[in-house]
């Protein structure tokens, strides 16, 4: 392997000149160097595939679905108390089910893009094949984000009633 002391791009060592600016190459680099190269190269792609996979869970994405996930389990248990009644309890309900829902997809992005592929093997013949479209992650990020924002609404009203109707 050469490495072109202009640009620094990697050659085979029967290349004479660089592909991308032209400059004469000179002698192929020791074999420790190449190694560390072939390294890097490999550990860039990898960070490229990981980054461009879109249904890789981002940290955004994990932090929202803890959050739908505790504000339904701490719905669920504050629905469960016979003080509550009326609105609150209906909106802590609420809440318990769309933060659980919510949170459980925003956590398993995979597993989500799994059953939509099971789904359209009604439709599609290799389902293998299918990539998510632009229109599937826009709008799951949306969903996300959204459904996020609602469920910590829901549970911050539900609270308030309760607190306003002193039963907290």
């Amino acid at each position: 392997m050469k490495l072109c002391k202009k640009c620094g791009a990697t050659q085979s060592d029967d290349r004479t000149v660089c592909v991308d600016c032209g400059e004469i190459l000179g002698a192929p680099v020791d074999k420790a160097t190449e190694e560390k190269l072939s390294r890097e190269a490999s550990a860039r792609i990898s960070k490229l595939d990981r980054d461009g996979d879109f249904l890789t869970l981002k940290p955004i994405d994990a932090a929202c679905g803890i959050a739908m996930l505790v504000c339904g389990i701490a719905s669920g248990v504050l629905c469960l108390f016979p003080k509550f009644a009326g609105e609150a309890r209906v909106v802590f309900l609420m809440t318990f089910l769309i933060g659980i829902v919510l949170g459980i997809t925003a956590l398993t992005p995979k597993f989500c893009w799994l059953l939509e592929k099971l789904r359209m093997s009604a439709r599609v013949e290799n389902t293998d094949d299918l990539i998510p479209s632009a229109w599937y992650i826009v709008s799951r990020k949306l969903c996300i984000y959204l459904g996020t924002a609602l469920v910590a609404s829901m549970f911050t009203y539900a609270l308030y009633a309760a607190i306003s109707l002193r039963i907290i």
